[in-house]
Formats: C-alpha cells, sequence, structure tokens
C-alpha cells in the first residue's frame, strides 16, 4: 500500500513510498528534466491512484500504481497550475489556478458550490463562488514564524 510521494520539480520526478518508507518506485512527469522549478501538488484518489496537479508543462498527470502507467489527464492553457482537489461524489477535479493573486493557492477544499482556499503571499484564507466566478478574502493570515520537522 503507497502512502506518501515525494515531488521533485528540480528532476521533474515523483516517487512512492510505503509507511515504512521503503521506496515503491520513482517515476517522470512524461518529460526531461529541465530543472526548472515550479509548484505542483498531488492527491491519492484511492490507495492504487496518484494525480499531480501540473507536470510544469501544464499537463495534469495520473498515476497508475499497479501498472505503472502515467497518464496526461488535462492541459491547461493557465500554466501555473497549484492546489487540486478531487470531489468523489461528483468525480471531478478541481485546480486552483492564480490568475489574480501573486502567488500559489494552497488548501482547496470544496463545500457545496464554494472552494476555500489560503493563498501564499497574498495573506489570507478566501472564498470562491462556483456560480458567480467571485474570490472574496475571509480573513487574513501570517505567515509562520517557524517551522518544525516531524518524523513519521
Amino acid at each position: 500500500m503507497i502512502w506518501m510521494e515525494k515531488i521533485d520539480s528540480e528532476r521533474d520526478t515523483v516517487t512512492f513510498y510505503d509507511m515504512k518508507r521503503k521506496s515503491a518506485g520513482k517515476f517522470d512527469m512524461l518529460h526531461d528534466a529541465d530543472n526548472l522549478l515550479q509548484n505542483m501538488y498531488g492527491i491519492f484518489l484511492d490507495e492504487r491512484t496518484f494525480v499531480l496537479s501540473t507536470n510544469g508543462q501544464d499537463t495534469v498527470l495520473k498515476y497508475l500504481m499497479e501498472t505503472g502507467q502515467i497518464l496526461p489527464i488535462a492541459r491547461s492553457e493557465y500554466g501555473k497550475l497549484s492546489s487540486i482537489y478531487f470531489d468523489q461524489g461528483e468525480n471531478e477535479y478541481y485546480i486552483a489556478i492564480a490568475e489574480e493573486l501573486s502567488s500559489n493557492l494552497t488548501g482547496l477544499v470544496l463545500v457545496g458550490k464554494t472552494i476555500y482556499f489560503t493563498a501564499n503571499f497574498g495573506n489570507g484564507l478566501f472564498s470562491y463562488g462556483i456560480d458567480d466566478g467571485k474570490a472574496t478574502l475571509l480573513t487574513p493570515l501570517n505567515y509562520p514564524t517557524s517551522l518544525v520537522a516531524m518524523s513519521w
């Protein structure tokens, strides 16, 4: 069973691990490494399927762990994709694109017809109405003063 992933955006690889830190495979992003850093996020849809928000070339990838296949499932003309959310009930993907904010979006959560997210360098928790296409700052957030490493 796969539980963790390591995304290396400089080398353009994704490595999967089990809970004992044993590597379960290292995969590319369907292109040669380009040494360019980019914001990318991934989620497990189940214990055998992983989706990466972008491969650095505007393509969303699905990794099938049982077969080792890497499938391009969507392409974005917007570039700079960031956080990703999968609604299992509706079988839909939501991928954040920060066009009017100064950096990437994180912590994407869907509740009904509203998406909630935080924005790096936007310093806030926002809501986004799917029907009206309007983003609203709910509360400002401050950057953390320290980070703590936790071993697993």
